[in-house]
């Protein structure tokens, strides 16, 4: 009985042990998938910035630079728009309609 007993506190200690190290390791590819994540997350803003003044210089000649601001932005906003309507709806099919 006793040898059970120490089989089992030994069994019980590596068990710890493989889930501490189990942990560690989930910690840390959580920490390198938020890292990743926001540097992606940074990096799109970025690119759409650059996009949308990239957008204004090729215009303003063609149209004036303020037309050039105004046409962009309500594009931009019109985009926002179409990605709410959508964002609504799949918030309504989810919730089945029903308002709260």
């Amino acid at each position: 009985m006793r040898r059970l007993l120490d089989d089992l506190r030994a069994y019980l200690a590596s068990e710890r042990a493989r889930q501490k190290l189990r942990a560690a390791f989930i910690a840390s590819n959580v920490r390198d998938i938020a890292i990743f994540g926001i540097l992606a997350l940074f990096l799109t803003f970025a690119s759409v910035v650059a996009l949308l003044m990239g957008l204004i210089v090729i215009l303003a000649p063609v149209i004036g630079p303020w037309w050039a601001l105004l046409t962009v932005i309500g594009g931009a906003l019109l985009v926002i728009a179409g990605l709410g309507l959508l964002l609504w709806s799949r918030v309504r099919r989810l919730t089945g309609g029903k308002r709260s």
